[in-house]
């Protein structure tokens, strides 16, 4: 993919390259037995696509009740604006998103 970044995250890594004057193409590998670290996005809500692997996504509702989603290939999800959220690999796994480029709005909670 002609001008992606590599970023190696401990969890395993991330290719980010620009689509639009406004908006970053992420591709976000997880491997297998791995977690994210719990975040949280202020202003934007987070549609995310699974393009391959078995993922957990685990997030907080409004009542501050732990929930899990499986997520599989092909399967899309929209993470909600302020949702204390992680992604657990329960396969190796490659998810899809496109972020706003100009908003740095995640908060990290927790490694």
């Amino acid at each position: 993919m002609a001008g992606a970044l590599r970023a190696d995250k401990p969890w395993g890594y991330e290719l980010v390259w620009q689509v639009a004057p406004e908006y970053l193409g992420r591709i976000v590998h997880l491997n297998q037995g791995n977690r994210m670290w719990l975040e949280a996005h202020g202003e934007t809500s987070r549609p995310v696509v699974v393009c391959a692997g078995r993922l957990l996504l685990v997030f907080e509702d409004d009542g501050g009740r732990t929930c899990e989603v499986p997520l599989e290939p092909g399967h899309l999800h929209e993470i909600p604006v302020r949702t204390r959220h992680r992604m657990i690999a329960i396969e190796d796994s490659d998810l899809v998103a496109v972020t706003r480029g100009d908003a740095v709005d995640a908060l990290r909670i927790e490694d």
